[in-house]
């Protein structure tokens, strides 16, 4: 029995360990296309609809109004966003 346990907890732990690497590729794979100027057009069209998400998840949850300005327009938000990202990419 004791065998048994010890060859489970290993197969659990081998299955942890490829999940992590999975991931660890995909975020790498990630980084690689962000550094193109097609990444970062993915980037501002998914970072835009999910601001916009996030605006019909408040709209159907909540009774506050959310009126267009400049700090909420979609575009401000890409905007904002990727003057961050692009901070970041020069301190790198």
């Amino acid at each position: 029995a004791k065998e048994w346990r010890s060859d489970r907890a290993l197969r659990k732990l081998e299955a942890i360990l490829a999940v992590a690497e999975a991931r660890a590729e995909a975020l790498r794979k990630v980084g690689e296309a962000a550094n193109t100027e097609i990444g970062q057009k993915a980037i501002q069209l998914d970072l835009a609809t999910k601001a916009i998400e996030a605006k019909q998840a408040i709209a159907k949850e909540s009774s506050v109004v959310l009126l267009p300005d400049q700090a909420t327009d979609a575009s401000s938000v890409v905007a904002q966003a990727m003057t961050i990202i692009n901070s970041l990419n020069a301190k790198a």
